[in-house]
Order: structure tokens, then sequence, then C-alpha cells
């Protein structure tokens, strides 16, 4: 997926504002996706996208594009029903 394009079927409205500290600095951009589950956010400190891999409204997996479009897997979620089990990462890391 390209940072600059909206997947088909996604519409433009389930695009975030960025969100803001105090002083009125943004702090990172979010964009939702149908089921409004997180689908990308861009961190502007670490100017890092993170995507978000869901099914049905539930977030399995995170990467993070530390090089320009190559995601890199950095967190997988485990459930079990509506309860989260465990989380993995490389290294052990949260």
């Amino acid at each position: 997926m390209l940072r600059n394009s909206i997947p088909i079927g996604m519409a433009a409205a389930s695009l975030a504002s960025p969100q803001t500290l105090n002083a009125g600095a943004p702090v990172e951009h979010v964009g939702y996706g149908s089921t409004n589950a997180r689908m990308m956010v861009l961190d502007y400190q670490s100017n890092l996208w993170t995507i978000y891999a869901a099914a049905g409204g539930t977030v399995l997996a995170e990467y993070t594009e530390f090089t320009s479009a190559v995601p890199t897997w950095t967190k997988s979620y485990t459930y079990l029903g509506s309860s989260q089990l465990a989380t993995v990462s490389p290294n052990n890391e949260n």
C-alpha cells in the first residue's frame, strides 16, 4: 500500500486529522479503516509509518517502515475470543 493512496473501499472520511499535544504541535497522523480500527500511523517525531494488519476490527500484527515502502514486522497479537493472550515481537521488545 502506498502512503499517499487510499485503499479501494475505504472512505476518505475515515482518515483522521493529526493528533496534537497541548502546545499544538502535531505528534502523529492516524488513518482508520472501514471497521474504525487503526490502519496506519505516521509518528512525526521519528518520521516512521506503522501499519496495522487487522481482521474484523481486531489488530493482529504491526509493521513499521524503517526503510521507505519496506514494511518490517514489529509485533503480533494472539487472542482467545475477545481477550488478548499474548504479544510477540522481535527480541521480546514491547
